[in-house]
């Protein structure tokens, strides 16, 4: 926001845009809970002076948001308007880089190959293009989708494809990439590394305010975990993720996360 104040009081109208599109995804990905997110991105969707970038950007935001609440129609509605518009502006890379989030609410939905299909469509494209940013990002998620489809060495072999493209510092894809070969790799009775993996995907990003990411780093060590047979382990791996759920206002994750912890329960209950 002050960023944002700042090239208000310069006049830097690209800058202003540019910030707007960078608060929306903070919305989006950061500690807002979903209902407020989407006030304040329909808010700067209909700001006068933040141009038809900024809309795509406000529309996909609050899509995103709405899948989580489990309004996947709505949601799916205006993620293609925003892409499309994206598209149509000739903003490649934010297009392809769009799928990361069109990914996202597909695999929320549990459509495993519509996520498959949104997801290798802006890998493929960002790979032409040569931009690994977005990449890195896209690559961890395909992978969860191939592997939810029980294509365990393709799985893994994105998972590299994303560790080779991720930044040090962008954690979301070093998170991402841990886990999706710890998921992985526990299915494989690589049992160990798997944890090891799991376990320094939650260190990674569990000092941020990436609530989904740090909630999703719990499940996935606690997947791990019910693997190797720990079923006590696995349910305070979840009992970690559920709050941080509750405070994004991802409902589908925390419902799909509650039933979890009580399929532990009875697995616990008929040891």
């Amino acid at each position: 926001l002050r960023a944002l104040g700042f090239a208000e009081r310069a006049g830097d109208h690209r800058e202003r845009r540019e910030t707007l599109v960078w608060l929306l995804l903070a919305y989006t990905f950061g500690p807002l809970p979903a209902e407020e997110g989407m006030l304040r991105a329909e808010e700067i969707r209909l700001d006068p002076d933040g141009g038809l970038e900024v809309e795509a950007m406000a529309l996909i935001s609050v899509a995103a948001l709405k899948a989580m609440q489990g309004r996947f129609d709505e949601a799916r509605h205006e993620m293609a308007a925003g892409r499309s518009m994206y598209r149509d502006l000739g903003f490649a890379v934010h297009w392809a880089g769009s799928a990361m989030i069109s990914g996202r609410a597909e695999l929320l939905a549990g459509d495993v190959r519509v996520a498959e299909r949104e997801l290798r469509e802006g890998y493929e494209a960002l790979g032409q293009l040569g931009e690994t940013g977005y990449l890195s990002t896209i690559a961890a998620l395909l992978a969860k989708a191939v592997l939810a489809q029980g294509r365990l060495d393709e799985a893994l072999q994105l998972s590299e494809a994303s560790e080779r493209a991720s930044a040090p510092d962008d954690l979301e894809s070093q998170a991402q990439w841990r886990a999706v070969r710890a998921q992985a790799l526990g299915l494989q009775g690589v049992l160990d590394e798997a944890e090891r993996l799991a376990r320094e995907s939650v260190a990674v990003v569990d000092p941020t305010d990436f609530l989904i990411e740090r909630a999703d780093a719990y499940r996935t060590l606690a997947e791990v975990l019910r693997i190797a047979g720990r079923p006590s382990e696995a349910a305070a791996a979840l009992e970690e993720a559920l709050p941080l759920y509750a405070r994004k206002g991802d409902l589908v994750s925390a419902a799909r996360t509650r039933a979890m912890r009580d399929e532990l329960g009875t697995e616990g209950s008929n040891r």
